[in-house]
């Protein structure tokens, strides 16, 4: 209780000597402001064969949330550095106390290169926002990789490119050899398999010119991708 008073005195007196001493704008921010920094840190290994662009947006839980200038921002990789890392900082100002909740992801619209193993983890910010013992607010943040992962230093996306990696077409086409078509069947069924479960079964015949192609599959250097005939 008497803490309780206590901070309620300084508040008070800081406002009376804003109100004495400074302009109205400047004491309203002075005396009810607190502010959080939340790191954010984007790194890509392997050398990529081309500059490309990441995306990265902090979006508010509650949408009543204080936010920072430019939510959404985009960072530079001009294929030069391997490896590459961008720094940033999210600042987010607060007027009152209170707990506030965002997410942090990257944005896949800027998935420029296809053999990129973008990190596609949703971080977690909580901001716990109170006044300290002169009165003023303070805004701690916690930020974790999910609800129950420890808490980091900062908001880290790792990005790998691999050669590998990535969507990829994939043809088959079925040639005979029948001696004069005569006991050619009027189709016949291709199974794909991706480590050894079947994909996806298509039918070959003449209207399609026996042949078909899967125009993105998505390729792994640890998978094995197989074709069957039926």
């Amino acid at each position: 209780m008497k803490m309780r008073i206590y901070k309620l005195f300084a508040a008070a007196l800081l406002v009376l000597l804003c109100v004495n001493l400074l302009p109205g704008a400047a004491c309203a921010a002075a005396a009810d402001s607190g502010s959080a920094s939340i790191p954010l840190e984007i790194n890509r290994t392997g050398g990529i064969p081309r500059p490309t662009v990441y995306g990265v947006v902090i979006e508010a839980v509650e949408p009543s949330n204080p936010m920072p200038l430019n939510p959404a921002r985009t960072y530079s990789d001009d294929a030069k550095t391997d490896p590459f890392k961008a720094a940033d900082v999210f600042s987010i100002a607060y007027n009152e106390p209170g707990v506030y909740r965002y997410t942090v992801r990257q944005l896949a619209q800027y998935s420029t290169l296809t053999n990129m193993r973008y990190d596609a983890r949703i971080w977690r910010v909580t901001v716990s926002v109170s006044y300290d013992d002169n009165g003023r607010l303070t805004a701690v943040p916690t930020i974790r990789e999910n609800e129950s992962a420890p808490k980091a230093d900062g908001i880290v996306f790792n990005n790998s490119y691999d050669p590998t990696f990535g969507f990829k077409e994939l043809t088959v086409k079925k040639v005979w050899d029948d001696d004069g078509y005569k006991s050619r069947p009027t189709s016949v069924k291709i199974q794909l398999l991706h480590n050894g479960r079947v994909y996806d079964t298509v039918t070959l015949n003449a209207r399609n010119e026996w042949t078909y192609t899967w125009p993105r599959l998505l390729f792994d250097g640890d998978n094995t991708v197989t074709i069957r005939g039926r």
